[in-house]
């Protein structure tokens, strides 16, 4: 299993919450995590690397007892989306749609209390169903159309513990319809029958924060630390402002006051981190966070760097910056250094990371 995407939320100021999402102008997570301002929620939609047969997503919130909807996945491609919903009585559900009239299953035995934290888990894994067209008989002129369908197996967590599991099934949908004489699809991406995207949501009130992602394994209620560039260790972009380059991206919150250019590629910004201070438990994972823009002509392509000794590693992700400030992350599960988990250890040494523009 495999760490596909995160965010703490608190390194991120509300106004450029959207730059992290892949819905611009929806996004409006807290940015201060458990101690959040309660004007700055909304939902925001995050647009995955790939597209996933299963996934878990995990997310702390407030419960608002009035919201609906509030974690799960879609494909905006094909129409298909699941998740879980919390009603009035503090009672979960999940709902699997393809259709106007989505599959739903039972509430939850146990609820939550308003304005609670509370850590959601939800595992789905996706199976796209194919009903394949009949013909029509004398006695049924009218045949079935092919269609599809998708079914949901999923388990839900509160706290660690497995609320809510079973399977459910969204509407079908056609690709066509048998009683015309022309092919008219209502359906033309069953082969986007899966996850692509992620939603979260805590409209009303509600706060949220530590979300993860991962390719199907439940971390459990888990919370992030943010280690910021404490000092340059080996630096050749330029400063916009000082003569060192590390004040200029640490900013808590973010922001583009101060940054550091690349003008060509082959550069390469080195920091040494923050120490992760001690505690009881495990490293999951890391991400290692880059905003960045491009300002010059043609295009350019960078990658995040690690370094431990005389070990240099390029990150596996490599990013093609637009012209407007996006974030780039880069997450693991594992050491980027052994390929075994994280251990403090690497983390307090400390870490030294960064940023290469290729090209």
């Amino acid at each position: 299993m495999s760490f596909v995407f995160g965010d703490s939320f608190t390194f991120r100021s509300a106004s450029n919450d959207n730059n992290e999402y892949y819905t611009a102008g929806i996004a409006n997570a807290s940015p201060n995590g458990r101690g959040g301002d309660a004007s700055a929620n909304g939902s925001a939609q995050v647009k995955l690397p790939a597209e996933y047969i299963e996934l878990t997503i995990g997310l702390g919130v407030t419960a608002n007892l009035g919201q609906s909807f509030i974690v799960g996945f879609s494909n905006s491609l094909s129409g298909f989306s699941c998740g879980m919903n919390l009603d009035g009585d503090g009672r979960f559900n999940f709902e699997a749609s393809l259709t106007n009239s989505p599959g739903l299953s039972g509430p939850s035995v146990r609820s939550v209390q308003q304005g609670m934290w509370y850590f959601l888990e939800l595992n789905v894994q996706a199976s796209p169903i194919h009903l394949p067209a009949l013909p029509g008989t004398p006695a049924h002129p009218i045949g079935r159309a092919d269609s599809w369908y998708v079914q949901c197996t999923f388990d839900f967590h509160v706290n660690g513990v497995s609320w809510l599991s079973g399977v459910v099934n969204s509407g079908t949908r056609e690709t066509g319809d048998p009683a015309s004489n022309y092919w008219q699809p209502t359906m033309t991406q069953p082969g986007h029958l899966n996850l692509g995207e992620a939603t979260i949501s805590a409209v009303g009130g509600g706060l949220m924060n530590d979300l993860y992602i991962s390719d199907g394994a439940f971390y459990g209620d888990c919370a992030y630390t943010n280690l910021y560039p404490a000092a340059d260790s080996s630096v050749s972009w330029t400063p916009s402002t000082g003569s060192t380059n590390n004040p200029n991206v640490n900013a808590h919150p973010d922001n583009a006051l101060t940054y550091n250019t690349a003008s060509f590629g082959g550069l390469t910004d080195l920091y040494e981190f923050d120490p992760l201070p001690a505690f009881n438990g495990d490293v999951l994972g890391t991400i290692l966070a880059m905003k960045v823009i491009k300002t010059d002509g043609g295009s350019a392509q960078i990658q995040g760097v690690y370094q431990s000794g005389m070990t240099t590693v390029d990150s596996a992700n490599k990013w093609r910056p637009g012209n407007t400030w996006r974030y780039k992350i880069d997450c693991s599960d594992v050491s980027v250094f052994t390929g075994h988990r994280w251990t403090q250890a690497e983390l307090t040494a400390p870490l030294v990371a960064g940023i290469e523009r290729i090209s």
